[in-house]
């Protein structure tokens, strides 16, 4: 790659200590953060060390109710038993019971590099929308979306920029991720920034406009196939 933001020749070790490194690095006491696809609630118990209220969402109701059991008596943290869709009605919910964080909504995810899962069982999940979660619990400092290949729906029931956001992103999906981009950019999301497998540390050092990021993660999915990571959008 050609330039120094793209993500393989990034280095922010040496940034400033003033300069946001992850986005828990964003989250402060009362802050409240959306987690959508919140699985059994790992991610947000970072939040809640943050001090922030956390809104898990989660569709599959196996892990809805594992996470009641888990933060019951917890008040800053509402757990919603819905998928997260571009309008509110119900959706089949195809379940990985060998890997339920592979669960989705998204008929091509289980085309990718899962391909070889099995997604065997089915359940009609009620879907509600962003723009509805912020009508009810207010508006998000931060939005985590982990979907599973159905981020473009999801950012389709929301109507305003709220927050930042972050989706997630594969290399044979990554034309995906920029339809998604420009449909941020719609919303009034202006800068971008990413994060590279399970380092939640931003990889750019400064946060760039969308066609950077389009080109960043257009070259970097040729050079590397098996390349994944979280969008940033703010």
């Amino acid at each position: 790659m050609g330039s120094s933001t793209d993500i393989a020749n990034t280095d922010i070790a040496g940034e400033c200590a003033m300069q946001p490194s992850t986005i828990m690095d964003f989250i402060e006491t009362d802050d409240i953060v959306f987690d959508i696809g919140a699985h059994t609630g790992d991610k947000a118990v970072g939040f809640l060390r943050k001090g922030a209220r956390v809104v898990c969402v989660e569709p599959q109701p196996r892990l809805a109710e594992h996470m009641r059991s888990r933060f019951a008596g917890v008040p800053a943290v509402v757990v919603v038993a819905k998928g997260v869709g571009r309008a509110p009605g119900t959706l089949t919910l195809d379940i990985c019971t060998r890997s339920p964080v592979l669960s989705t909504f998204a008929p091509h995810w289980k085309t990718g590099r899962f391909s070889a899962y099995e997604w065997d069982e089915q359940v009609e999940v009620e879907i509600t929308t962003m723009d509805a979660l912020i009508a009810l619990h207010g508006e998000p400092k931060y939005s985590k979306i982990d979907v599973e290949g159905f981020e473009m729906d999801v950012v389709r029931g929301l109507s305003c920029r709220a927050g930042i956001l972050s989706l997630e992103f594969t290399s044979e999906y990554i034309a995906h991720a920029m339809e998604v981009v420009h449909r941020l950019v719609t919303l009034g999301y202006g800068e971008f920034n990413v994060a590279v497998g399970e380092d939640p540390r931003f990889q750019l050092a400064q946060w760039v406009p969308w066609y950077e990021i389009v080109r960043i993660l257009g070259n970097s999915a040729v050079e590397n196939q098996k390349l994944w990571g979280d969008l940033y959008a703010r």
